[in-house]
């Protein structure tokens, strides 16, 4: 099979061109599209560091998608699905189903959810659940009816970054497992390892790696509908806590920024600290020991036996409850510590691992004893 179309309800960027294999099929000779379905279902927000290639087709309404599906019914495609299945993306659904497409998905990205009611009472449960979270919940019962009921096909192919990564599939997932041909791949995030071990560290300074989530301005933040941090009080309360790390360690504290921090071109939030943008894996292999938030770079430290630090600040926690939720989770899932870096100005950092949480994660995640050495690609190309 060498026709190969993927849909995705953002934009073509180059994180998905890399992560989601495109580059590679297209050098193999496959005949690759990209089906970009966000006019559709974010017409609002402006996406930025796009990529416009001639196979790159923005499609602003369903009948369009199902034209398009209808015409390649003549010839036989195979439809990686970039997006998790909902009741938002139904009718995308239907109409694959409706056309006999075969369909896969590459399960990559996951992170330790908790649920819903995680250490919380149900009287502050229900005061931080909005009305339109309770709505999409119901709509996402009767999105798992449709596909229950056989309204919606079954992934055909599943390539899955170890056991937890199934979830990613979205509402009935557990339907879907059943019925597909379910491939074990590494994350991202583990291929990018399996590269980096291989290569000489440079002799450099001792130093702390800080993973940047861009929180005061990332753009996924209005898709989501979540509104973002103030940026003047969560940059000081960042930087004078690096700062008092500085002074209690003799470590200086770097920064691995998000790939989508474009504001850090052009302005330096860290008073002055070395921003680095493409080189985490490479960052947190030679670091000291790494803090973070809810990155799902948190992996790279996790395969480096590298102590993990999760911060916040009380601005995260009053306004961003679900991201603080996740970042608790965090702490736990690896028995490492929490730290409201608003509350006090002196840190002791434990420097201990628990290493068997560490393999947890990596086995749950990132990897699979049959992928673990072997390069994803690969594995994903001899499946056709």
């Amino acid at each position: 099979m060498k026709k190969l179309v993927y849909i995705g309800y953002q934009p073509l960027t180059q994180k998905v061109l890399e992560d989601f294999f495109i580059r590679d099929f297209i050098n193999d000779d496959y005949s690759v599209q990209y089906w970009d379905l966000s006019e559709i279902y974010f017409p609002e927000i402006t996406f930025l560091n796009t990529i416009d290639e001639n196979w790159v087709t923005k499609i602003s309404e369903i009948s369009q998608l199902e034209q398009l599906l209808k015409f390649n019914k003549k010839e036989e495609y195979f439809y990686f699905i970039n997006f998790p299945y909902e009741w938002l993306v139904v009718d995308v659904f239907r109409l694959l189903t409706k056309y006999d497409a075969k369909t896969g998905i590459i399960a990559r990205g996951m992170i330790p959810l908790p649920s819903l009611t995680y250490n919380l009472s149900l009287n502050s449960f229900l005061s931080k659940l909005k009305f339109e979270k309770i709505f999409r919940f119901i709509q996402n019962k009767v999105a798992l009816l449709f596909k229950k009921n056989g309204l919606i096909k079954p992934f055909n192919l599943v390539f899955y970054t170890g056991d937890e990564s199934l979830r990613i599939l979205g509402t009935g997932f557990q339907i879907d497992i059943k019925s597909a041909d379910l491939i074990p791949i590494n994350s991202s995030d583990y291929d990018r390892y399996l590269k980096a071990k291989l290569t000489v560290s440079e002799s450099v300074d001792k130093y702390v790696v800080f993973l940047d989530e861009y929180l005061p301005f990332h753009p996924d933040w209005k898709m989501l509908k979540i509104e973002p941090l103030d940026a003047s009080k969560y940059y000081e309360t960042l930087n004078n806590f690096f700062l008092e790390i500085e002074k209690k360690y003799g470590l200086k504290v770097i920064i691995a920024a998000h790939p989508k921090a474009d504001l850090y071109i052009t302005q330096n939030f860290f008073k002055g600290r070395e921003v680095y943008f493409g080189k985490t894996v490479e960052l947190v292999k030679n670091s000291e020991f790494v803090i973070a938030h809810m990155s799902t770079s948190v992996g790279f430290a996790v395969i480096f036996e590298k102590k993990i630090v999760f911060v916040y600040t009380e601005g995260l926690y009053k306004s961003m409850w679900s991201q603080f939720n996740i970042i608790e989770y965090f702490s736990k899932i690896f028995n490492t510590q929490l730290i409201n870096i608003d509350s006090t100005s002196i840190y002791e950092i434990d420097a201990e691992i628990d290493r068997e949480r560490y393999n947890d994660f990596i086995c749950s995640y990132m990897t699979s004893k049959e992928s673990r050495n072997m390069d994803s690609y690969s594995i994903i190309k001899r499946s056709f």
